[in-house]
């Protein structure tokens, strides 16, 4: 029998503590919300397989904490990922403001994504609002990147603007003439294990630096 491939997409995913970022990915992962806030403390992957259209793809999302030294390991990285998810919380304003930081970050290293998106989680919140939609398109608008807002909990406009992140790069990909990694499907173990081995990797080296 004759196995299949599939095109591979990383994304990245920046923010600031409690924005969401943990419980982004396992909300895509497991479909499971998480009311308790448990800041990450290494370096958290989720691998899953998506489909766009007729299109099967191995969807893999990073998750860096904001720390220097993860930062310092996170670099060697980056070059991997073909989109940046900024994530920030509508009721947090700093957390918008710092947006900046991680997109400056992101770009210093890695100029040529192909899709970064803003986007502002916890809509469910929306009585506690602190960063207006006009403000955040405003700044997306200024940047040249996508925005949308959701709400990990509730799923509200998560698959969507999930399936809008992938198609764009398949899209862009296709007008740059630039091939995406394709992965042998091989009930997911091979590629799981190799991307698995890059976050021990990265683990081990962190652990150089105390």
């Amino acid at each position: 029998m004759s196995q299949s491939q599939y095109q591979d997409i990383e994304f990245l995913v920046f923010g600031d503590s409690n924005v969401g970022k943990t419980s982004l990915l396992k909300q895509i992962s497991v479909e499971k919300f998480e009311e308790d806030y448990y800041p990450t403390t290494g370096i958290e992957l989720i691998i899953k397989q998506i489909q766009i259209g007729d299109e099967i793809l191995k969807f893999r999302l990073w998750e860096f904490p904001g720390y220097s030294n993860f930062k310092q390991f996170a670099r060697m990285y980056y070059k991997r990922a073909q989109g940046l998810i900024l994530l920030y919380d509508i009721t947090d304003y700093q957390s918008f403001k710092n947006i900046e930081i991680h997109l400056e970050e992101a770009i210093q290293h890695h100029d040529s994504l192909l899709n970064i998106i803003l986007i502002g989680n916890k809509v469910d919140k929306d009585s506690k609002r602190q960063v207006s939609i006009e403000e955040a398109m405003d700044y997306a608008n200024k940047k040249g990147i996508h925005f949308k807002e959701i709400s990990v909990k509730t799923k509200q406009n998560l698959n969507l603007t999930l399936e809008q992140c992938i198609s764009d790069v398949l899209e862009k990909a296709k007008i740059q003439g630039i091939e995406l990694k394709k992965s042998i499907n091989n009930n997911n173990q091979e590629t799981e294990s190799q991307s698995l081995n890059l976050v021990n990797k990265l683990k081990q080296n962190l652990q150089k630096c105390y």
